[in-house]
């Protein structure tokens, strides 16, 4: 084989790839059978350009070997080109709810050299290479047929195909007990500064769903840390409300948690908001708690969980990656919602912009007291119930807010102080998720 062949061969294949990367973006052309029909006919038109352009005894004398070589090269090579025929030039990726690794800079604005472009680099081609998502649903299906009982995706997610349920393990679970003290110290302050405006605290921290259904064998959770030290806080000062024997009896009849989310079902909420409520009856007697033959019941198989209660599959199947088709083999349980009877005469105002979400009821019929429901998204199922209790009911997300960054969303008395001393509230609850509790320092901050 000459020089000149060697050459020829070279720039008619990177001319192809160039030609294919175009009539992929021209066509608009990324799923992935469309592309190997592309490559299949990249490689015949290769070859028979070579016949074209080169000397006939060149082409003659080539091995059958040699031939066999040409094809798995040409191959793999346009195999390598696929990754890169369509990057995907997103901020945000609504799937795994995260942003995508933005592109590196060689050089900093002050010229100096990125001695991290080769790691940043590669970062950002992981998260935007073509077919991406394609091959993590892939890896997906093949680890979930594969093993038999229990599917261990990453160190914090697990797939239990005995009961059909998705699992994680949060950082909440390695938090020492002097770091909880401290936390909980800056609650008690809190507490203390709300009292001094007249205004009732109640703290409602949701445990973990896997404290209730997950085995033991599998990423045992550790709950003895944050138990220990709610049990040191005087409940005659501080009134906080874990409801996790609760929970767990609540679980042995109904779903608690659904089996694709790490939110709690509305029967879930539902029994700890009854037992919330039996510590506000206690210091505003003439509220009376609601009871399920105050609602109409109704069975569902989907997620009924957030802000928007849009998300029928469930966040945690989007944490894992899971392709629906998947996911869906998950949702074989029956959830029970609730609707109150009265729920015509309930009004509603939703605020959902930079550094606001928030909703505000109204209630005619109800205590004539205001509430400010504030803390993470396990407070969205307690609008199912507060709101038909008093006349005045506000919720203030601090999680998932626009333009707040997630190292500031428990900066409650920096972002959120107008929201709730201008409404002058009778009872705030802060309801947060029992991982939250290593950030009650921040309230202050």
């Amino acid at each position: 084989m000459n020089k000149n062949f060697s050459i020829t061969s070279a720039i008619l294949f990177v001319f192809l790839c160039l030609i294919s990367k175009l009539l992929c973006d021209t066509a608009n052309i990324h799923s992935f059978h469309k592309i190997l029909v592309i490559a299949a006919i990249t490689i015949v038109v290769y070859f028979s350009a070579l016949k074209i352009l080169c000397k006939p005894d060149t082409v003659k004398n080539i091995k059958p070997q040699s031939k066999i070589d040409f094809i798995f090269v040409s191959i793999f090579f346009i195999l390598l080109f696929i990754p890169m025929s369509h990057i995907n030039k997103n901020i945000y990726t609504d799937n795994e709810e995260r942003n995508l690794a933005p592109y590196p800079k060689l050089f900093s604005e002050n010229l100096q050299i990125n001695n991290n472009f080769g790691k940043d680099f590669d970062e950002w081609f992981d998260d935007r290479f073509n077919l991406r998502m394609k091959l993590i649903y892939f890896n997906r299906f093949v680890q979930f047929y594969v093993n038999k009982h229990y599917v261990k995706y990453a160190k914090d997610q697990v797939a239990d195909k005995y009961r059909n349920i998705l699992f994680t393990k949060w950082e909440m679970n390695e938090v020492e007990q002097e770091e909880l003290i401290k936390n909980f110290n800056a609650l008690k302050k809190f507490n203390k500064y709300c009292n001094n405006k007249h205004i009732k605290l109640y703290t409602l921290i949701v445990p973990e769903k896997e404290g209730i259904y997950r085995p033991d064998t599998i990423l045992k959770p550790d709950n003895t840390n944050l138990e220990y030290v709610i049990n040191l806080c005087p409940k005659k000062y501080i009134k906080i409300l874990y409801p996790l024997n609760e929970l767990r009896a609540g679980a042995k009849n109904n779903y608690m948690y659904y089996k694709t989310d790490h939110h709690w079902t509305e029967d879930g909420a539902f029994i700890a908001y009854k037992a919330l409520m039996k510590d506000i009856k206690s210091d505003f007697p003439d509220v009376n708690p609601l009871d399920y033959n105050d609602f109409d019941i109704t069975d569902t198989k989907y997620v009924n969980a957030d802000w928007e209660n849009t998300d029928k599959i469930g966040f945690t199947c989007k944490y894992f990656s899971l392709p629906n088709s998947l996911c869906k083999r998950f949702l074989d349980a029956n959830y029970r919602h609730f609707t109150y009877h009265n729920a015509n005469a309930l009004t509603q105002e939703v605020i959902d912009e930079p550094y606001i979400k928030q909703k505000d009821f109204y209630y005619p019929d109800g205590a004539d007291y205001r509430v400010v429901i504030i803390g993470t998204s396990m407070g969205e199922q307690l609008t199912k119930f507060i709101p038909y209790n008093f006349k005045h009911t506000r919720r203030i997300r601090i999680n998932n807010v626009l333009n707040v960054k997630k190292d500031d969303e428990f900066r409650i008395l920096a972002n959120n102080k107008e929201q709730i001393f201008d409404y002058h509230p009778d009872i705030i609850i802060l309801c947060i998720a029992h991982y939250n509790a290593e950030h009650l320092t921040d309230i202050f901050r």
